[in-house]
């Protein structure tokens, strides 16, 4: 079931080898009643991801939206082995969505903060 499946989400935040829920980006919801969870894993290790999602899902995905290369690499992996439609999006584009999505349901919120560091090229100030 979903409750299921958000419990063992909940429980870890280590998934496999290389699965990794980031807590301090996670961000409440009020509008959808939760939370969003950011998960991420190596693509190079994404049969194995699939292989644990398919022993933890009890219920029927029906679209998983994903991000870079391994969304488009991997999409047939995750219909034949899950059934799942990955829905690939273009990166920045996501990035940008979340923050204008951030600024607006939390708009007393810092949504971002830039930490200039020393010793990258181009960092120098004049």
């Amino acid at each position: 079931s979903a409750k299921e499946l958000t419990e063992y989400v909940l429980s870890t935040t280590k998934y496999g080898r290389t699965g990794e829920r980031d807590t301090h980006l996670q961000l409440g919801c009020p509008r959808f009643g939760g939370k969003f969870h950011f998960t991420r894993f190596e693509s190079s290790h994404t049969e194995g991801a699939v292989k644990l999602l398919k022993s933890k899902l009890r219920h029927r995905i029906q679209i998983l939206h994903g991000t870079g290369g391994g969304a488009h690499k991997y999409k047939s992996l995750f219909k034949r082995e899950l059934g799942i439609d990955m829905e690939p999006h273009d990166e920045l584009a996501t990035v940008v969505t979340g923050i204008v999505y951030i600024l607006l349901e939390h708009p007393d919120t810092e949504c971002y903060t830039y930490v200039q560091k020393s010793g990258i090229p181009g960092s120098e100030t004049s």
